[in-house]
């Protein structure tokens, strides 16, 4: 039984699922969706918002008929067993595993544009910097976090307006080559970006965890989560438009200082580089302590090592660590040019598209109503499509192998709790 007090309303839960999902792909997802495609990555984004839809009306759904903190992970578990538990479990971690570098490097490359230090380092010390914190205090992450999503909104905001109104036109931005791009074929070639895009869509599986904390949650968590998507989608579609409109000084991984420096000047580029750093940190400090207690959770049923379900102080120190070693790792694999940025939030997406799949079937288990299980298995039909466009099947190769993991690792225990 959760044993959470209910404090979450409508207004309230929809400001803590934004901190969730707006952030890091915000600063840099339009930016690299106009690189690969240019105006026409205005209609992919509008195919993604499509897309993401079904899927997180299943979310609410889900969350709704079923109010838990157990994570979505759980929830497969609870539908197919404890190996689809772990296989779940496993996917995410593999997300988060090129997910969060990929989101400090976000902060790395707002620094290389802003002051011109090494985007690479910085990614690394603000990684490192946002592990550490989790050693000194973790009970203010959630007050962070929303000091944090509140200020960010002001300031996506003000650049929204400031794009507009203060950035000449590139003349990019007509309605005219639009629906040129939309009538000539070419533009099919660009939708192994939507892929990329959907990692946008990615942090609502936390939706289904913050149940057990909604107040009447059959009628608020559906409003919060609605309210939530539309807010983002709509914030996203505004700034792919903006860039556009700026033209293709904004079509990089540092789009909102490019954006900024040439009208406002190079203090306020920095300003918001500064700003985007220490957003980043704060996301980063909150969902490293997020990750570390799932991996010290796995590790306590005996999936991983015993040492990372070790604790020292009550902070599961050995977890930390481990993440910190992988996240400096991968950061280490972008710098010698191995990984770039792009493929890391692909197949972090690809990760969370599949353990959405996974969401989604057990609604099809798991919920009463026939609308419902309809609902679900049609959401199945939507991660399909998107995993369709991806540019090469090789990329399907990263979930597999967390998958094979996960069922290996689990009839490897199995074998031995036999007597």
């Amino acid at each position: 039984m959760d044993k959470l007090k209910p404090t979450l309303g409508p207004v309230s839960g929809t400001l803590m699922m934004l901190n969730i999902v707006l952030g890091a792909s915000l600063f840099i997802l339009p930016g690299l969706a106009a690189q690969q495609t240019g105006i026409a990555s205005i209609l992919f984004w509008l195919l993604a918002i499509g897309l993401a839809t079904p899927l997180l009306i299943a979310f609410w759904v889900l969350a709704a008929h079923q109010p838990s903190t157990g994570g979505v992970a759980v929830l497969i578990g609870e539908a197919f067993g404890k190996r689809f538990f772990l296989m779940a479990s496993y996917l995410f971690l593999g997300a988060v595993m090129l997910g969060l570098p990929a989101v400090a490097l976000t902060a790395g490359f707002a620094l290389q544009a802003g002051f011109g230090w090494s985007a690479n380092l910085a990614a690394m010390v603000i990684i490192t910097l946002a592990i550490g914190a989790n050693f000194i205090q973790t009970r203010r992450a959630g007050q962070l976090g929303s000091i944090a999503c509140s200020t960010s909104l002001v300031l996506m905001i003000a650049i929204l307006i400031a794009g507009f109104w203060l950035t000449p036109s590139s003349g990019l931005l007509d309605t005219g080559q639009l629906f040129a791009v939309l009538s000539d074929k070419k533009w099919l070639t660009g939708l192994s970006v939507v892929p990329l895009i959907f990692f946008a869509f990615t942090g609502w599986e936390v939706a289904i965890s913050l149940g057990g904390e909604f107040k009447s949650p059959h009628r608020n968590l559906p409003i919060a989560i609605a309210a939530s998507f539309f807010i983002a989608a709509a914030l996203y579609l505004a700034f792919a438009i903006v860039i556009i409109h700026a033209g293709p000084v904004t079509f990089n991984t540092a789009l909102f200082v490019h954006l900024l420096a040439p009208v406002l000047g190079i203090s306020a580029s920095q300003f918001v580089a500064l700003f985007i750093a220490l957003l980043i940190w704060a996301n980063l400090f909150a969902a490293c302590w997020s990750v570390s207690r799932m991996i010290y959770s796995i590790s306590q049923q005996g999936y991983l090592p015993a040492r990372l379900g070790r604790l020292s102080g009550h902070i599961p120190k050995y977890a930390l660590l481990a993440f910190a070693a992988v996240g400096l790792f991968v950061l280490a694999l972008h710098g010698w040019q191995v990984i770039e940025i792009d493929r890391m939030l692909t197949l972090a997406s690809i990760n969370f598209l599949i353990l959405y799949g996974l969401v989604c079937a057990a609604g099809v288990v798991k919920l009463p109503r026939l609308y419902q299980r309809i609902l679900s298995g049609l959401s199945i039909l939507t991660v399909a499509g998107i995993l369709l466009m991806v540019q090469s099947g090789l990329y399907l190769g990263y979930p597999i192998v967390f998958s094979i993991l996960a069922l290996a690792t689990f009839f490897i225990r199995s074998k031995s709790d036999t007597p």
